[in-house]
């Protein structure tokens, strides 16, 4: 385990090594603390507000004066305060603690990508995360199962069923999946609100359900890595989250992680149980093809009406006859 708290209001980054079956697994945590209000401001609400990749933004939203009373003016700041989580800074850490340098060319490659997708501005009773699975499989065998709208339960364990209950699958769909009773909650009806078959990149958002997981929001994108000349993938996925009533921000972490985490680690299975598949099929195919060039059939032996009156023994005799005239060509 290797935490680093920041000053200054950013919270702390925690970066945690999972070691996932056949996979490497990291989870990398960005809890959000508010600054404390200045002497001079009174904290009235939490509003969202722009704010830089890595930075806190408080800025005052408004003003309110009341008319003078004994030549006596008040004059009430509103002050909002607005977290950004920083992917790369987690990823960075990660990076570190894992000594990978695949992991360190492909951030610099994309760290564009990366920020634009998986940068979350977090208000004072949100958490986030972002976490990541190394694939041992092609990108588009894993892109083709995560980029389903429609079949979620293929590799999420947690769902039952899904019905697609609004649009035909694309950008703006809507889905109604049931939960597994095992599970503290019954459904979850969530929109499509990404799908980039060009940057492998998926997002959904979701509406409501019964559950407690309030204003939930997930992006996963897919990267191609090559790992000892073998090609791979690698999966971010991150998070922002209401806190629910009643609960830590560790708590949320602890429990939105894990079932993340279960997924990734599951999609990790399914997609290199999928290209085994494949590379046998595959296999078999091309055995297939290779004795079929080296044994061409036998063209058929003409029927005749002296045949079909000569005796078996007869048409036995022909038949090795024919065969010993193909031979010999």
């Amino acid at each position: 385990m290797v935490r680093s708290d920041v000053e200054g209001g950013r919270g702390a980054v925690a970066s945690e090594d999972v070691v996932g079956s056949g996979s490497d697994s990291v989870c990398t945590s960005t809890a959000s603390q508010p600054p404390p209000a200045s002497s001079s401001s009174q904290g009235s609400g939490v509003k969202s507000a722009p704010s830089s990749v890595g930075s806190v933004s408080v800025r005052g939203v408004g003003a309110e004066s009341s008319q003078p009373q004994s030549k006596t003016t008040t004059t009430t700041t509103t002050t909002t305060t607005t977290t950004t989580t920083h992917p790369m800074g987690a990823l960075g850490m990660m990076q570190q603690v894992k000594g990978r340098q695949d992991f360190q060319r492909l951030l610099e490659a994309q760290q564009d990508l990366i920020c634009r997708y998986h940068t979350h501005e977090l208000k004072a009773h949100q958490c986030g995360s972002i976490l990541l699975q190394q694939i041992k499989v092609p990108l588009p065998i894993v892109w083709a199962i995560v980029r389903s709208f429609d079949k979620p339960q293929v590799y999420k364990r947690f769902i039952q069923t899904c019905k697609i209950t609004e649009g035909d699958g694309g950008v703006g769909s809507i889905r109604e999946v049931h939960l597994v009773s095992s599970v503290p909650a019954t459904c979850s009806i969530e929109r499509l609100e990404i799908l980039d078959d060009e940057k492998h990149i998926i997002s959904f958002r979701v509406l409501g359900g019964g559950h407690r997981l309030q204003n939930y929001s997930s992006v996963s994108s897919l990267h191609e890595l090559e790992v000892e000349g073998h090609p791979c993938t690698l999966v971010l996925e991150s998070y922002m989250v209401d806190i629910p009533d009643g609960n830590t921000r560790e708590e949320t972490h602890m429990f939105v992680d894990t079932v993340v985490r279960c997924n990734l680690k599951s999609l990790a299975q399914i997609s290199e149980q999928q290209y085994n598949k494949d590379c046998l099929q595959q296999k078999q195919h091309d055995q297939q093809q290779m004795y079929q060039q080296r044994h061409p059939p036998l063209p058929p032996i003409p029927i005749t009406d002296k045949n079909m009156e000569s005796s078996p023994q007869d048409r036995e005799a022909v038949l090795k006859q024919e065969v010993l005239n193909l031979n010999q060509r």
